[in-house]
């Protein structure tokens, strides 16, 4: 099986830089209502943040994820790792400012 990979602007509520807690929005393509209702109902508190979709970097967890009409909240934490130092840096200077999905494709 194969995945596709796909960039989601990500809108940035609120971050601090010390915590490392962050809040905001994933956006992009239409969502359709209930579309993350069934992962959000099995994985409740599994879903990692993973650098570059490497399960064996995580940079940190996420505290609460809920689909809403404006689309998926998001409030993670990143890690106060080397890397995760460096990913709050890039996320305070808008470096980074969309996440990535991996989905399944059937080709």
């Amino acid at each position: 099986m194969k995945y596709k990979t796909k960039r989601i602007p990500f809108e940035l509520k609120d971050f601090d830089e010390e915590t490392g807690v962050f809040t905001g929005y994933a956006a992009g393509d239409l969502i359709e209502s209930g579309a993350f209702a069934k992962t959000l109902e099995e994985n409740k508190g599994r879903v990692k943040i993973c650098w570059q979709h490497d399960p064996y970097n995580p940079i940190g967890k996420s505290i609460e994820m809920r689909e809403d009409k404006k689309g998926l909240f998001v409030k993670g934490q990143i890690s106060d790792t080397s890397l995760g130092k460096d990913v709050k840096i890039l996320m305070k200077d808008g470096v980074i400012n969309e996440y990535s999905k991996s989905t399944e494709s059937q080709t």
